[in-house]
């Protein structure tokens, strides 16, 4: 009877550990070629954030110091704007009379009112090219802007020189104090649509509607204004014409040919 040799014990733990760590190598493959192809099919994997001013905190930050810097002065200027107010309905027995003289911290405020309009208007303006814009946005909003404040500086200087001109001093300040209270209302009203822009945009069609028709009785203030002051005989009526076309829809037309032509640059190259 042969005897045989006895297993080494060496050899069979280095078998039980070679074992052991190829099935260690097997699982980890197969957990990462699963793990692979789920990231790859998986209809819930990481995408982009699209770019949403509601999102964006620069802007939202803005909106809100504008908000508290327009109820500031609201505040500070509220007696002079109801004076102005009541000076506006009462235009036909007392535009021979001197108006209120403004304080300098009433026509700093109306500056200020100015360009937070010219903000609001800019972030109105972006919000419709959003979706086209793909990054700075922030210069975007800043040449809107700028667009804007030029705009309004033309506007301003074109009336102040046209009235200057044709009209006695009397009637320039009493139709300046009708401008600066529309101003003051159209900045209000600019800030209240560029956060309904902003932060309820699925509702556009109605804000737009509702934007243009407020702005449209402004418009209509600002004509009635003019033609009672500067042309209350009947026969300026073609010099009144002439007086809008040159003041309000030359410049609005510049506006908007300028927004359009910067909106295509800025988006083709930025």
């Amino acid at each position: 009877m042969s005897v045989q040799p006895a297993p080494d014990a060496s050899e069979g733990i280095d078998s039980m550990v070679e074992a052991h760590w190829t099935l260690v190598a097997d699982t980890t493959t197969a957990f990462k070629g699963t793990a692979g192809q789920r990231e790859h099919a998986s209809p819930f994997a990481a995408r982009p954030v699209a770019y949403s001013l509601a999102t964006d905190t620069t802007v939202g930050a803005l909106l809100l110091f504008s908000l508290l810097l327009t109820a500031v002065i609201y505040m500070a200027s509220w007696h002079n704007m109801c004076q102005q107010a009541k000076n506006f309905m009462l235009l036909p027995r007392s535009q021979h009379q001197m108006p209120n003289v403004e304080t300098k911290e009433e026509k700093y405020g109306a500056v200020i009112l100015c360009a937070l309009m010219c903000f609001s208007a800019a972030v109105m303006t972006l919000a419709v090219h959003t979706d086209e814009i793909t990054s700075r946005h922030g210069l975007h909003l800043l040449a809107y802007t700028g667009c804007f404040a030029g705009y309004y500086a033309l506007r301003f200087v074109l009336y102040r020189y046209a009235n200057w001109v044709f009209f006695d001093r009397v009637k320039n300040l009493n139709w300046n104090e009708g401008f600066s209270l529309l101003t003051s209302l159209q900045s209000g009203l600019f800030l209240a649509l560029a956060f309904l822009t902003v932060y309820d945009g699925e509702y556009m069609p109605i804000i737009a509607t509702m934007g243009l028709i407020l702005l449209a009785l402004l418009k209509i203030g600002l004509i009635f204004r003019t033609k009672v002051i500067f042309f209350s005989k009947m026969g300026g009526i073609l010099h009144f014409i002439a007086y809008l076309c040159t003041l309000e829809v030359l410049p609005m037309l510049i506006i908007i040919k300028t927004l359009m032509y910067l909106a295509n640059v800025l988006i083709i190259k930025f």
